[in-house]
């Protein structure tokens, strides 16, 4: 039976279609990303028998096999292309030339720098049958490529080339092994990430298989730049002496970000959803499910504190969520964001007395509470933030002496982890890509509190599977410890497996993540600066290096140290002067370091610094409260500035400053305080440290949890850019909006309003074609 709403939705589809039909006829007729002709074809000794058809190579990959062969099945890494009518053979001395109609262009603005890709038969082992489980990679070769813009010169690309590492995947929904094509279709024209090794992959499930490809249909890729050819029309493919069981299935063009190739061309076109009357309707996948999430405090495990984007504005305020009865959130901790909900921390009341934490979730998008889930009361009056274990689906968090992992989805507690000591105010780290043997073996870091004592200890805690061979422990169980001269607040930071922690004793650690070894330790007082040897905050890692700074409870003015340590080895790189702070220093891709530091109180004051990071040097540029003349009251020593596309998002304290932040400010970092527009907004009644999630803000204040919303038209991935890869998400927020809350949970759904008529449908294709072309 058809859904209820099958015809206005295939009404959509049509115009869909239709508008695709137009631009195709108008602006790009004939174009597809696939080879268009064979120019010559010799399948050398020893070619496959009746794998000799080149014509084979024409036209898209495939995403179903062996019908001709009497087993079909969906392709997948683990079950390849096998037809004759879909694979030509290539023996000893064996060659084919191909021709495209469109070129193929050098363009380092292609994904990964990738201009053209290859499919042929390469599978993955499966480890267990028939469940997915990479086990090793069966792939063909050796073979050489060549292009030529003429189809008589011809420039090598190097080699010798394998026809792996990315065996072909056709859909996203089907079983490694699977009788029935699937709906959700990959996208020919996208590489994977080809910074990934067979090490990456090896022990991976399907469905990590899945989101490693990240919506590409897999391919061997190739960038023609080492030619020095601005374009290439020819590839021609040679079987080197050796080679043994080389097939080619097919040939893609990368496209341009801008062309409308991929939204109306790509394999079958727009098609993407099998009607169960046999009707197809298209789309592509391309991006990823998680873009534009706010995972923890200071943004990420690295604790860059930046998004792709940020609101512009704070004159919408989608919606403000209260605390429950008797329980005020935790003001100066953070909330996070992923997978269409924010999780924030209150504190639970009874008769006036702290009896318990909350750890709240909350709709992203309407602010209706969805759960809340009663843990032990933090200690000292903590203001540890959660943080999300996204492969898990989990939110951790640590509150008094105990970490929790607690079910994203029901918040159902999954694990609790004693520990030796309290945590105050520090907030957990989680991996994602940790693997031994290829199994996931990724950890959740967390410091307790020494309190007037100079020991502490930086804890590892086991979040994947129990795995007998490589990852031996069960979910909460501790891996190992490191000894810490004290900590109080010391949020670990973690990057390309290494996690960095500062401490109270004034020393900074690297140590690797798996198994806890000590890379290096660094004494600030050592390198002479006894000064400033007091860390209570976190560490940002971010290009190789890792910046702490310090809060130093005696003197007046900067009297305590921004620094800056190359992540490899400890060394210093730089420090600088700076207020006292608990903060983490906000680096940013352009040279800036912000600091949120001072305190109303003893010589010192509420403030913002901003320093110009010189490589070996760093230099003080500008002050909110100096340049301000104390007019502008932001920022403070436990405040996390947020920052996307040169605006930094701060908060003003109360008097107290143990209360809620009173007022939420967007500055214009390039201005200056003592500029008029340094200012851009401001709004009354926010200001916690705040998250940023698919363009909105998310932060604590008086009245409760704010949300702030900014549309952003036609960037439905959330990418911070409008491009070929916002196609896929358009088509399915117009067809099927549910689904796109599904895929794109983080990225507001109106923003496929293009027309800004208030609603999402067939009248917003003109204004998103004029998008995508300019």
């Amino acid at each position: 039976m058809r859904s209820p709403d099958y015809p206005f939705r295939l009404r959509r589809c049509a115009l869909v279609g239709l508008y695709c039909a137009l631009i195709l006829s108008s602006r790009v007729l004939g174009q597809d990303p696939w080879a268009d002709q064979v120019i010559a074809y010799e399948p050398g000794s020893g070619a496959a028998p009746g794998y000799t058809n080149p014509l084979t190579v024409l036209g898209p990959p495939e995403r179903y096999t062996g019908e001709l062969g009497g087993w079909p099945q969906a392709v997948t890494p683990f079950n390849p292309p096998w037809g004759t009518d879909e694979l030509v053979s290539l023996g000893p001395g064996g060659y084919v030339i191909v021709r495209f109609d469109e070129s193929i262009t050098d363009d380092p603005a292609h994904l990964f720098g990738v201009d053209f890709l290859l499919f042929g038969n390469a599978f993955f082992i499966d480890a267990n049958f028939p469940e997915g489980v990479v086990g090793g990679l069966f792939q063909h070769g050796p073979f050489a490529v060549s292009v030529s813009a003429d189809g008589q010169n011809f420039v090598s690309l190097g080699g010798p080339f394998y026809d792996g590492l990315f065996p072909t995947m056709g859909y996203r929904d089907t079983l490694p092994q699977d009788p029935n094509p699937g709906s959700v279709l990959t996208d020919f024209t996208r590489p994977v990430d080809p910074r990934l090794t067979l090490p990456d992959l090896m022990g991976c499930s399907y469905a990590e298989l899945i989101a490693l490809y990240d919506g590409s249909g897999g391919g061997v890729p190739f960038d023609i730049g080492s030619t020095g050819l601005q374009q290439a029309y020819y590839v021609r493919i040679d079987a080197l002496p050796g080679v043994s069981g080389l097939a080619i299935d097919a040939f893609a063009i990368v496209p341009e970000a801008s062309t409308l190739v991929a939204f109306c061309v790509a394999g079958a076109g727009l098609i993407r959803r099998r009607w169960r009357a046999g009707l197809m309707v298209a789309l592509l996948v391309t991006t990823p499910c998680w873009a534009g999430v706010w995972t923890h405090q200071a943004g990420d495990s690295a604790r860059t504190s930046q998004a792709q984007l940020g609101p512009q504005q704070l004159a919408t305020l989608a919606w403000t969520a209260a605390a429950p009865p008797q329980a005020e959130f935790v003001y100066h901790s953070s909330p996070v964001v992923s997978g269409g909900r924010v999780f924030a921390v209150a504190r639970q009341f009874s008769d006036g007395q702290h009896v318990a934490d909350l750890l709240l979730a909350y709709d992203s998008h309407t602010g209706q509470r969805l759960w809340a889930t009663p843990i032990e009361p933090d200690y000292l009056d903590s203001w540890s933030s959660p943080a999300i274990d996204v492969r898990n689906q989990n939110v951790i968090v640590a509150s008094g002496w105990s970490v929790y992992a607690i079910d994203a989805a029901n918040g159902q507690i999954r694990w609790q982890t004693p520990l030796q000591r309290p945590v105050v105010n520090a907030s957990p780290a989680i991996s994602q890509d940790l693997r031994a043997g290829g199994v996931p073996a990724n950890r959740v870091f967390i410091t307790d509190y020494s309190g007037y004592g100079n020991q502490a200890l930086l804890y590892a805690i086991n979040v994947d599977p129990f795995e007998p061979s490589h990852n031996p422990y069960q979910p909460g169980q501790i891996v190992w410890t490191q000894t810490l001269p004290g900590a109080c607040g010391n949020s670990p930071a973690y990057a390309d497996g290494l996690v960095c922690v500062a401490s109270t004793g004034g020393w900074l650690f690297a140590l690797a993540a798996l198994d806890g070894n000590l890379r290096w330790q660094t004494d600030v007082a050592a390198l002479g600066y006894p000064q400033y040897a007091r860390f209570f905050g976190g560490v940002c890692i971010r290009d190789g290096f890792a910046y702490a700074a310090s809060y130093v409870f005696y003197g007046t003015g900067n009297n305590s140290g921004l620094f800056k340590l190359d992540l490899q080895t400890g060394g210093l790189a730089w420090v600088a002067p700076c207020q006292r702070t608990d903060s983490v220093p906000v680096v940013t891709d352009d040279g800036w370091v912000f600091l949120s530091g001072g305190l109303d109180w003893t010589g010192s004051a509420v403030r913002i610094q901003a320093f110009r990071d010189l490589g070996t040097s760093a230099v003080l540029v500008w002050d909110t409260h100096v340049d301000s003349g104390g007019q502008l009251r932001v920022g403070g020593w436990s405040f996390q500035p947020a920052y996307s596309g040169g605006r930094l998002y701060a908060g003003r304290p109360d008097a107290t400053f143990f209360g809620p932040y009173t007022d939420l400010f967007i500055l214009n970092v390039a201005a200056g305080p003592g500029q008029p527009d340094f200012v851009l907004a401001q709004h009354a009644g926010a200001g916690g440290s705040p998250a940023l999630a698919g363009g909105w803000l998310y932060s604590l204040g008086q009245t409760g949890l704010h949300a702030f919303a900014q549309r952003y038209p036609g960037d439905l991935d959330c990418s911070g850019n409008v491009n070929a890869f916002d196609i896929d998400p358009f088509v399915l927020a117009l067809t099927s909006p549910a689904e796109y809350a599904g895929e794109f949970p983080d990225c507001d759904p109106l923003n496929a309003d293009i027309n800004g008529d208030g609603a999402v449908d067939a009248f917003d294709i003109d204004a998103f074609v004029d998008l995508l072309t300019g």
